[in-house]
């Protein structure tokens, strides 16, 4: 090694070149396809290797090598800091009016915050690239690095020739590198504008990727001073701050309190949401794996406008279906009586229906009565009133049943079993750990008549 860092830098640039042209000629060769990565990987020999294979990788190519070449698109994409300040060194490699769109916003923001030393001006401007490269469509950003389009292309902007900075791109460079004082200040311009055709990605889930609380408190705090009608229209399905889709996704993924913050502002300034947007909101924030956002679920169940609950037969479905048994307990926790109901809307027999342990175990859990008896709506049973264990029969669910009898549930006499194998098992074993009689088994027991039947006693 000491004898190789002795050679002139001149080598070194021979070297690196060789081995860059190399690399990247023979992509079209599938096992060649490597090499790029393999070269990538000697820029931790020394700092001139880096800075050599760096220049040579990045700056050195074509458009076309990155349309002909997946290895090479997916190093620009994970290195996209690199690739912007290398390859403006050549000019053609790149689309020129993205680039110069891009030179732009960065040129503004570094002016705005007055920034003059050189390492925390490279800082915020790796920081704006790589924010760019996680909240584009990866698809549409290698387009707008490299097309021939012109400036009327879609993926990119029609306005990219301007020379003027729009408002949209202004935005979105305070936002992108959490510049907040700049943010508050562009905040206002923003009223009367459309979704830019590349910055597509709506300022919320910029924040959000970004992890950036405060400028989500800065667009809400923003947002409260413009007219009602104003922020309705700023914030439904087409408007710029789309509140009700972060809230949405936030509810799922997000552990902090980004969603209650959120929450916070819909309630005390925007009109209710349809129920089918709040069922979303409730499906979004239960998990069947994890109780790690339980806060989230119980943000949207404490979402009364108005004072009215919004906990209604679709929010008791929604949760059931795909929720834990601590989402399903939180639900009940605010249902005035969890045995009120019929066979269609109580909690208990619609967490039977649900097929889902989870949601049976949350209902009981919760203080559901498992002998709850109700009018029948099955007119194969022939009975006036009906229990979960008789549904739970009628399904052929022998896991619900066994939940309901472990949980003290009355077994109907043998004579209303079911005939099929998994439910008759359960209840079978359960009826002779009751009561140490031993009944037929299932063959017997298919093959007797109904008098027969109703004759066995236990």
């Amino acid at each position: 090694m000491a004898n190789l860092l002795d050679l002139p830098v001149e080598v070194f640039q021979m070297i690196t070149h060789d081995l860059v042209s190399s690399a990247i000629g023979n992509v079209t060769v599938p096992y060649q396809k490597s090499r790029i990565n393999d070269v990538w990987k000697l820029r931790a020999v020394c700092r001139t290797f880096a800075a050599e294979i760096e220049r040579n990788v990045f700056s050195q190519q074509p458009k076309e090598s990155y349309y002909d070449c997946y290895v090479l698109r997916r190093l620009v994409m994970k290195r996209l800091p690199q690739y912007m300040m290398q390859v403006k060194r050549v000019p053609g490699n790149i689309n020129e009016d993205f680039q110069a769109r891009l030179q732009r916003m960065t040129s503004y923001i570094l002016q705005k915050l007055d920034i003059k030393d050189e390492k925390q001006r490279a800082d915020l401007m790796e920081k704006f690239y790589l924010c760019l490269g996680r909240i584009i469509d990866e698809y549409r950003l290698r387009h707008a690095l490299w097309c021939n389009c012109g400036p009327s292309c879609f993926h990119v902007n029609q306005n990219q020739q301007n020379t003027e900075l729009c408002v949209q791109d202004r935005f979105c460079s305070a936002l992108m590198v959490e510049a907040h004082d700049v943010l508050a200040g562009v905040l206002a311009e923003l009223s009367s504008t459309e979704r830019d055709t590349f910055f597509g990605v709506l300022p919320f889930y910029i924040a959000r990727t970004l992890g950036d609380t405060k400028s989500i408190d800065i667009i809400l705090r923003y947002l409260e001073t413009r007219p009602s009608p104003v922020q309705v229209a700023l914030t439904n399905n087409d408007g710029i701050f789309c509140i009700q889709t972060i809230i949405y996704t936030t509810l799922a993924s997000d552990s902090g309190t980004t969603a209650q913050t959120l929450l916070d502002y819909y309630k005390k300034n925007l009109p209710p949401p349809e129920r089918h947007i709040y069922n979303g909101w409730v499906r979004s924030a239960t998990n069947q794996r994890s109780t790690q956002n339980l806060h989230n679920l119980r943000a949207v169940l404490d979402f009364n406008p108005g004072g009215r609950t919004r906990i209604l037969r679709e929010t008791i479905l929604t949760v059931c279906a795909c929720g834990s048994h601590e989402d399903v307990q939180e639900v009940l926790k605010r249902v005035e009586d969890v045995d009120k109901g019929t066979v269609l809307n109580a909690p208990i027999f619609i967490a039977v229906r649900s097929g889902r342990i989870a949601a049976v175990q949350g209902c009981i859990q919760a203080g559901a009565n498992v002998d709850l008896a109700v009018p029948s709506n099955i007119p194969t049973l022939h009975k006036d009133t009906i229990t979960p264990l008789d549904v739970a029969m009628n399904r052929n669910d022998g896991y619900i049943a066994e939940v309901l009898i472990k949980a003290g549930a009355t077994i109907p006499h043998i004579s209303q079993w079911p005939g099929t194998r998994r439910v008759y098992k359960v209840l079978r074993k359960a009826v002779s750990e009751r009561t140490k009689v031993k009944l037929p088994d299932l063959r017997k027991f298919q093959h007797m008549s109904l008098a027969e039947r109703k004759d066995i006693q236990y």
